[in-house]
């Protein structure tokens, strides 16, 4: 109310004032009634200059436009605030951009988003990214049903190795790591899976 309409309020035991901000003037007087500010049908303490104090009087703000109405009411549907205007006789101001609310989605997500990634591989084989997928639906000619890939960060280089089953994938992580050490006299510094527990299991 204050910002749309560029005025101020003071709030105090007894009642409550509406002030203009540019002219100072006070537009609106209340007096507070069991802990409510019951704004007064008829302003009777609003004077404008050189009018008289009984001059009738409109109260002019500015159309509200729906993204503000979502905001307000605690963030309902649409459906739930257009039916609320319409019973309030409040015609609802359409946003020139289509609304989408921030605060809906976030609180929509299952989990926070993901920290930014600021230690990027900066060598071959800095950083080596595996995931394991299987069992296939279809056993390979030579009777694979599963497989174990290691990606490098850096280069983007893929090895796939086919495997029986899941239990072999250590044995070829085994082999990988020979062959990163034997070919190119590196290391691997960080290696990276999603957790499925290929690497940890009996």
């Amino acid at each position: 109310l204050g910002k749309e309409n560029n005025c101020s309020m003071i709030f105090d035991h007894f009642g409550f004032s509406i002030q203009d901000k540019v002219t100072k003037h006070v537009l609106l007087t209340g007096r507070s009634h069991s802990g409510l500010y019951p704004i007064p049908g008829v302003a009777a303490s609003f004077s404008p200059p050189n009018k008289a104090a009984d001059h009738e009087v409109a109260y002019l703000g500015q159309q509200v436009k729906f993204s503000l109405w979502h905001s307000r009411l605690g963030h309902p549907t649409n459906e739930v605030v257009h039916s609320m205007l319409k019973s309030a006789s409040l015609p609802p101001i359409v946003d020139s951009h289509p609304h989408i609310c921030q605060y809906c989605l976030s609180g929509k997500m299952h989990s926070l988003p993901f920290p930014t990634h600021h230690n990027k591989a900066v060598t071959p084989f800095h950083r080596i990214r595996s995931d394991v997928w299987g069992p296939s639906p279809y056993k390979s000619f030579q009777r694979y049903r599963h497989i174990v890939t290691f990606i490098d960060e850096f280069t983007g280089f893929s090895w796939i190795y086919p495997m029986f089953a899941k239990s072999e994938v250590f044995t070829h992580f085994m082999k990988f790591y020979a062959f990163v050490v034997n070919q190119f006299s590196v290391v691997i510094k960080y290696f990276q899976s999603d957790g499925g527990g290929e690497y940890v299991s009996n």
